[in-house]
């Protein structure tokens, strides 16, 4: 799924959705994506809930 996420990046800016970074919980059950500039995270976590699956979260990225 993490190769997924990052090979979709140019779709998901389309979006207005720009990952900085994306990785594997420590249990290996989740990826964690860091967003830019998201104003409405939880919307952000629920358009990528809808295209990846549950196994995906989302955090505002710092920067």
């Amino acid at each position: 799924m993490q190769r997924r996420v990052d090979g979709d990046t140019d779709h998901l800016r389309t979006q207005a959705i720009t990952i900085t970074a994306t990785g594997i919980t420590t249990n290996g059950d989740t990826v964690l994506v860091d967003v830019l500039g998201a104003s409405d995270i939880d919307a952000v976590r629920r358009q990528l809930i809808a295209r990846y699956g549950q196994g995906i979260d989302a955090q505002v990225a710092v920067g």
